[in-house]
């Protein structure tokens, strides 16, 4: 290349940088004063981009045109967002005026809180002097000087707190409670003193608990624990789980149990904080106040009771399973279940409540002698029993369940309403497949037909469309003649597409029990890559002492801190699964966690999962927590709320070293891998899951723990740790 070629091109290319700094120069004032709704905002992205490089030339043009009387709301709206990046102290007159003309208050205040310093207190504070009357407008500002964060604005916020209009004095409240500072403390225990309505009370008591753990006590207001407890109720309930998280042992159950037994209407609230610490030994107050307390609160104590198992606590309230309030005896019912137990009388109780007339109580009693584990004394008492017949069923006692189907699968009994409805509900999921065998085998009609009839009412209360139908196709997988009424029917009723059937025919599950849930064998390989090192690098995501950074999502299981662990308590009531969440969004990375069961129940963990806070929804990777002795699929891969349910069961026969990898009595270590579609996991160091996800496609998910909804379930998590990959 010649010399004054290469001379040419570099002047041309000055001149042209040159030329565009001079466009990206160009003021926008003039098209913002004429922008209203539906109007190109080509100026306004403009705008933005030249804010990143040259905040004060776009203040500059914002502030010539926006206190214009011409100016739509919207413009101002965008211009108070262009300012929110750029704004100084030159903003805060035009802010004022703004606000003082009559404009919707919100887009000023936001620039004002993004300036954030003595001269935009002033302003404030003379806006509120100037405006005595306008409500709106103060408890805008209120809300403003809280979020400001600053110490100077307290004594504002003290006399807003004593307004006489309630939604001002609750926000100035609100807002004392949100200044990190222990003055706030001091502000609010004035509040108290001086005497505020209830519905502010609960203000004030609220503002204490969030500002309890932001705030250093200095020594003279003693231990922080004693400074609160002087001001805000031992019950109130959100205290009780920071006054429980100070508290050891027996310490700790004191507390809680004083709270029970005085009725307080956060009585469960406490109790549900001593799930995991309660021993008999340290039971002593709700065990000597058992006898005088409510129904409601027997009940209540019953329940903390069976959740230890010990059934030392049993004897306290067997009797009152012959108490006239229906709803005790079924907690003492409920309760046997729980704790397993083999007191003759009690069981002998319970069936004779099944025998008896009262409906309702028939079938309570039914459920519960139906789901008590093994027991010795239970067997012994229905054995010979005809009336009981049932019950043997519903146990699985001796071959009852193949006995009842080969009495109802004949021509002569399949028209009879009773044994239909006990065939129905002995059909669980895991019987299914040995079911649909027997309409394979029978060539009578009527009889195909009724099994038929029975296995689309199971099949249909699926909530997953993707099961039910992979579960319907093995059920036609085998049959010859795609034309047979029953079949069509069963397609026709369940929307399945029958050219899918070779492909369903084509599944194998080795672990064929649970064929329904299971990966097909051919879809799967046994991993053997070796768990990665984790020992360097990681950053802990969990303090062992709070829960700070985690939130919980969902249902209402419970989540706290016991002895340095997290623990997630199932609530038998919730009808969603929960997820603690933590606050940071991942993209690849290793992660590491212990965890184990005091009370079995279904669990797992998020990875990169999708998170929807306001609508208590998250999906995507999970990794399998399982307590089924039977199944033990911990460290497989399920796609929790997504169309693809399961994407890596530990079904192989040579999973046999993944299967028998977790404890369930003690502590397990998790390692989960996650990079791009890949995701792999190890527990106690056995590889578990290895599959390539390619259909998950969001970038950055979070971390959850989940608590199953579903009878029980307390998990505990611990060592919590994540590293980074790039």
């Amino acid at each position: 290349m010649n010399k004054k070629l290469f001379s040419s091109l570099i002047i041309s290319l000055v001149f042209s940088l040159a030329n565009v700094f001079a466009q990206e120069k160009t003021s926008f004032a003039q098209d913002m004063l004429a922008f209203d709704s539906g109007k190109s905002m080509a100026w306004y992205h403009n705008a933005y981009t030249l804010g990143l490089k040259d905040g004060a030339f776009v203040e500059s043009e914002v502030l010539s045109v926006i206190n214009n009387p011409e100016i739509s709301y919207e413009a101002v709206r965008l211009g108070c967002k262009l300012l929110k990046e750029s704004a100084t102290d030159k903003s805060i007159p035009a802010m004022v005026k703004l606000i003082k003309g009559g404009a919707k208050p919100t887009p000023a205040l936001e620039v004002l809180l993004a300036i954030n310093n003595g001269k935009t207190d002033d302003a404030l504070r003379g806006l509120i002097k100037e405006n005595p009357e306008n409500a709106n407008l103060i408890l805008n500002i209120a809300i403003t000087l809280g979020k400001s964060g600053r110490v100077s604005n307290l004594a504002v916020l003290q006399e807003l707190a004593n307004s006489k209009n309630p939604e001002i004095s609750k926000a100035a409240i609100v807002s004392i409670g949100q200044i990190k500072s222990v003055r706030s403390c001091l502000v609010l225990a004035e509040l108290i003193k001086k005497g505020t309505s209830s519905a502010n009370l609960f203000c004030v008591y609220n503002a204490f608990c969030k500002l309890e753990n932001s705030v250093t006590f200095p020594d003279l207001f003693g231990s922080r624990a004693d400074y609160i407890s002087t001001v805000v109720p031992l019950d109130f309930a959100n205290s009780i789980s920071m006054r429980a998280e100070r508290l050891k042992g027996a310490e700790k159950i004191e507390y809680l149990d004083k709270i029970i037994v005085s009725n307080s209407p956060n009585a469960l609230t406490a109790a549900r904080f001593a799930v995991g610490f309660r021993t008999f030994e340290n039971s002593k107050i709700l065990i000597d106040a058992y006898p005088k307390l409510s129904d409601r609160m027997k009940m209540l104590a019953i329940n903390a009771f069976a959740e230890t198992k010990d059934l030392r606590f049993f004897d306290l309230f067997k009797q009152d399973i012959d108490s006239p309030n229906r709803d005790l005896m079924r907690t003492v019912m409920f309760a046997a279940m729980i704790m397993n137990i083999e007191d003759k009388a009690t069981l002998s109780k319970i069936i004779s409540i099944y025998k008896g007339d009262d409906k309702d109580l028939t079938i309570f009693a039914e459920n519960i002698l139906a789901e008590i584990k093994t027991s010795d004394t239970l067997t012994g008492l229905i054995k010979n029993d005809k009336a009981l017949r049932k019950i043997r069923i519903l146990r699985g006692i001796d071959g009852e369940i193949e006995k009842l189907w080969n009495e109802y699968l004949t021509p002569e009994n399949i028209k009879n309403p009773e044994l239909e409805r006990l065939v129905e509900q002995t059909l669980n999921t895991q019987f299914l497949k040995d079911f649909a065998q027997r309409y394979n085998k029978t060539s009578e009609d009527s009889v195909r037909s009724a099994i038929t009839k029975i296995l689309i009412k199971k099949l249909i209360t699926f909530k997953n469309k993707d099961v039910m139908q992979s579960i319907a196709l093995q059920i036609l997988s085998g049959v010859s003649d795609m034309q047979d009424k029953n079949i069509q029917l069963i397609a026709e009723k369940l929307k399945i597409d029958l050219k899918s059937l070779p492909a369903a025919s084509m599944k194998k599950v080795w672990q064929s029990k649970y064929f329904s849930r299971a990966v097909s064998d051919d879809k799967m390989h046994v991993s053997t890559i070796p768990v990665p090192n984790t020992n360097d690098d990681f950053t802990l995501i969990f303090n062992g002492n709070t829960l700070k950074g985690w939130a919980p999502v969902g249902g209402s299981a419970t989540y706290s801190v016991q002895n340095g662990d997290i623990v997630g308590v199932c609530d038998p009531k919730a009808k969603k699964n929960t997820f603690l969440v933590y606050e940071k969004a991942y993209k690849d990375f290793i992660f590491v966690c212990d965890f184990k069961w005091d009370v079995t129940g279904n669990s797992g963990v998020m990875v990169r999962a999708e998170v929807d806070r306001e609508q208590g929804s998250v999906k995507g990777p999970q990794i399998e927590m399982d307590s089924d002795l039977n199944r033990r699929w911990t460290g497989g891969l399920y796609g929790e709320g997504t169309k693809f349910a399961w994407l890596y069961s530990l079904s192989l026969e040579g999973h046999e070293a993944a299967r028998n990898a977790v404890k369930i009595d003690s502590w397990n270590t998790m390692v989960v891998y996650c990079k791009g579609p890949i995701f792999r996991s190890w527990v106690n160091g056995v590889p578990c899951a290895d599959v390539e996800w390619p259909e998950w496609t969001l970038e950055k998910g979070y971390i959850g723990l989940q608590v199953h909804s579903g009878k029980q379930g307390t998990i505990r998590w611990r060592n919590i740790k994540i590293k980074e990959l790039k």
